[in-house]
């Protein structure tokens, strides 16, 4: 074999090699940030809707530079959730409406006349509801519509940071507030209630192409979180090459697990149905989560009298 040949051959060799070990690598890390074991590739099916999003998303006024804007996914029937939530923890905040704002993002696509007329009018009087006329909105359709909700925050806003919530959440958003703003770190933030565990098989939240390990990268529940806008942008500008996955929470955890950022976990975000309320704890309550709106009510009163969640 002449001389040329052995380099060619060697040359090869290394491109395949490191290759391959960039691919080791990648593997190792994500299933790292999760602390689980790496499936093997061979049991890899077709990946989850990686459609690109359109960009053709509503334009308002550009909202001011505050501090925390909260975004509510809300539905077009939910129209006397919504109307609560305007007379309990927003109305108890209407004097710190120059610190923040609230949007209730509802999808229109293929809604009848009647009822898109309701949602203008609506919007019309309270100027809070976000419309998205190129989203159906469903339940499988939530994480396209998270997604879309983020572009429209990235192309529209500029707060520092954005609170999501399920409209059968109630905040306490002074609190939050006063916490973002105390802080010292410039790293960006993902702050909830975060949990990584094996992906359900069946049923609602069934997540039948997660294939990146044996269990979800670690991610904050959908009840409620904080993200910063620097993460908010990251997640916009790369909305086009994202996986869709089944369920929001989980795709968002996926979405931004590259990146370098303050990952806080903390159980002051609480969901009702698994929690058997601790009294001595609930002062300390930042979010509770499967209200009803008679609930709603209960915790706005409890809120008035005594300052706690429940």
């Amino acid at each position: 074999m002449s001389l040329v040949s052995q380099y060619v051959g060697c040359k090869k060799c290394t491109v395949l090699l490191l290759a391959l070990t960039i691919y080791t690598a990648t593997v190792w890390y994500l299933a790292k940030l999760s602390q689980c074991e790496p499936l093997d590739h061979n049991e890899w099916s077709q990946p989850a809707d990686t459609t690109a999003v359109s960009n053709d998303l509503p334009e308002t006024a550009y909202i001011p530079n505050n501090v925390l804007l909260v975004i509510v996914i809300s539905k077009p029937e939910n129209r006397a959730r919504r109307d609560v939530i305007r007379k309990t923890w927003v109305g108890s905040y209407v004097e710190h409406k120059k610190k923040f704002a609230v949007k209730f993002v509802i999808g229109t696509l293929d809604l009848n006349a009647n009822k898109t007329e309701l949602l203008i009018s609506e919007n019309k009087t309270f100027g809070d509801v976000l419309l998205l006329t190129d989203h159906l909105d469903s339940y499988k359709n939530l994480t396209r519509k998270v997604l879309h909700t983020f572009i429209w925050v990235d192309k529209n806003t500029n707060y520092s940071f954005v609170l999501k919530l399920d409209d059968d959440s109630f905040p306490k958003l002074d609190r939050i507030e006063l916490e973002l703003k105390k802080r010292t770190s410039h790293r960006p933030l993902y702050w909830g209630l975060v949990q990584s565990r094996k992906p359900n098989k069946k049923g609602k939240w069934a997540e039948t192409h997660w294939k990146l390990c044996d269990k979800y990268l670690p991610y904050a529940l959908g009840l409620g979180y904080v993200l910063s806008k620097d993460l908010i942008h990251r997640i916009a500008i790369n909305a086009d090459g994202l996986t869709l996955y089944n369920n929001e929470d989980v795709s968002v955890g996926a979405w931004i697990s590259p990146f370098d950022l303050e990952r806080k976990n903390d159980e002051r975000f609480r969901t009702k149905v698994d929690t058997n309320w601790d009294h001595k704890q609930c002062k300390d309550y930042l979010l509770v989560h499967h209200l009803s709106i008679e609930d709603t009510e209960k915790t706005h009163k409890i809120m008035k009298s005594k300052g706690v969640l429940c």
